[in-house]
């Protein structure tokens, strides 16, 4: 009996931010078959402590006055 093992990525992807846009490849990039099969390997980076980013609607509320 021959095990198979995990086959080694021919590419590497590395994703720098993980705000919307970073996100939103990283989703795309999961969905493919290269990455199903492990053809690829993708990995991101992100210098705040969460992901996500600053939402450009969250900013212009804090700033609008209430009332």
């Amino acid at each position: 009996m021959t095990s198979q093992a995990n086959p080694v990525p021919s590419k590497r992807i590395c994703v720098i931010g993980a705000g919307p846009a970073g996100l939103a490849v990283l989703k795309y990039l999961s969905q493919t078959s290269y990455f199903k099969k492990g053809s690829w390997s993708v990995v991101a980076y992100e210098s705040r402590p969460k992901v996500g980013g600053i939402w450009y609607a969250l900013l212009i509320n804090s700033f609008l006055p209430e009332g």
